[in-house]
C-alpha cells in the first residue's frame, strides 16, 4: 500500500506511474483543503478486477456488469471517524471520452470524479454533470486558483 495523506492506495497496476499518481493526490489534497472541502480525512483507493467491480456495482447500485469507478461515502464530520470514503477503480473499464492525453491523466480524471462524489457532488442532471466535468478537468489540468474558485467557491 502506498500513501499520500489523506489517500491510501491499494494494488496500483503497473501501467500507472506511482510517482505521478502520488504527486496528483497531493495536489488534490491541497486543493480541497484550500477550499475547506477536506479535513484530511482518509480516502482509500483500491484497484480491483472485473469480477470485483461487477459484484460491487450489482450489490450496491443494482447495476449488472463492470464500471470504471465506484464511490462509497463512509462517514461525515459528525461520526468522528475521520474517514471520507472508498474509491474502487477498474482500469479495464476506463474509457477516454474526454480527450485526455494519456492513461495517467484518465486515472486522475476518474479519481477527481470519485472524490467529488465523496464530497456530495452528483450528476443527476445535465447541469450537475457538466459542472462535475469542469471541476474534474480543472483539477486534472491543475488550473489556477481563480478557475477552481469559480467551481468550488472559496
Amino acid at each position: 500500500m502506498m500513501e499520500q495523506k489523506p489517500f491510501f492506495v491499494n494494488d496500483l497496476p503497473e501501467q500507472f506511474d506511482e510517482t505521478i499518481l502520488l504527486d496528483f493526490l497531493g495536489y488534490i489534497a491541497e486543493a480541497l483543503e484550500d477550499y475547506g472541502l477536506s479535513d484530511f480525512r482518509e480516502i482509500s483507493l483500491s484497484f480491483v478486477n472485473k469480477a470485483q467491480i461487477s459484484n460491487l456495482n450489482s450489490e450496491y447500485y443494482g447495476v449488472e456488469g463492470p464500471t470504471d469507478i465506484l464511490s462509497f461515502c463512509l462517514g461525515d464530520e459528525e461520526d468522528g471517524l475521520g474517514v471520507l470514503g472508498d474509491l474502487y477503480l477498474h482500469p479495464g473499464s476506463f474509457e477516454n471520452d474526454f480527450s485526455l492525453e494519456n492513461e495517467d491523466q484518465l486515472l486522475h480524471f476518474l479519481i477527481a470524479h470519485g472524490v467529488l462524489h465523496l464530497l456530495g457532488f452528483t450528476h443527476d442532471n445535465k447541469a450537475d454533470f457538466d459542472q462535475m466535468i469542469l471541476i474534474q478537468k480543472a483539477l486534472v489540468e491543475r488550473e489556477s486558483r481563480s478557475t477552481l474558485e469559480k467551481y468550488l467557491g472559496a
